[in-house]
């Protein structure tokens, strides 16, 4: 397969230099795509996105709703000049601003994984993100609501939601499966649900 140059030469001898070059950076294992690392990060992650084959909707949501807010100072930066440095810089700068932590850790690994695949197309030699355990979410236990608790929300609740409330308490349905039920579902007689969909909960706002 041809190789990539940075840019056309002025002669035969020069391109036949720069292809000596590269095939033998390639032969020590140290060659790299230049022209895919001045690409800038931004460019580049919104690819990674859209490329992406596996992805299921709600963390690409996530992915770019961060890359769009917390990854902004970082979208022109080519990918070759992304160092450990600038790396570091812009995960404490993050921590100063007003994010969320959850938010900045999830960042931090979206921008990990894309400078993960960088790494394998050629664009730079190793992943700049090496802060040890910034990508980590230590999520705290999630307190269990009481029955009393439960009959509180329900009577507090907007009306509309009451059932999906009491669902989710006493038959322990997921979010997204209270989400993807319909009233074919509910057999009131039998007093059985059946949960024949799941509906991906990308955002919800309730208001009680």
């Amino acid at each position: 397969m041809p190789l990539p140059a940075p840019s056309t030469f002025r002669t035969k001898t020069d391109a036949d230099r720069w292809l000596a070059a590269a095939e033998a950076d390639i032969v020590r294992g140290a060659w790299l795509n230049e022209g895919l690392g001045r690409l800038p990060f931004g460019n580049y992650a919104r690819a990674w996105l859209r490329d992406h084959p596996t992805m299921g909707p709600r963390y690409r949501e996530t992915c770019e709703r961060n890359l769009r807010l917390h990854l902004a100072p970082l979208h022109d930066v080519p990918l070759r000049a992304l160092t450990p440095a600038v790396a570091r810089e812009w995960h404490a700068s993050a921590l100063r601003g007003g994010g969320g932590r959850t938010s900045i850790q999830q960042s931090y690994r979206f921008l990990r994984a894309v400078m993960n695949t960088a790494v394998r197309d050629g664009a730079i030699v190793k992943n700049p993100c090496q802060i040890s355990g910034a990508g980590t979410d230590r999520a705290k236990e999630r307190p269990v609501a009481t029955p009393a608790e439960v009959v509180a929300l329900v009577e507090a609740i907007t009306p509309r939601y009451r059932a999906a409330v009491l669902l989710a308490a006493w038959c322990g349905l997921r979010r997204g499966e209270v989400l993807g039920l319909r009233r074919e579902d509910i057999d009131l007689a039998a007093g059985r649900v059946t949960v024949r969909r799941r509906v991906a909960d990308i955002w919800l706002g309730l208001r009680c």
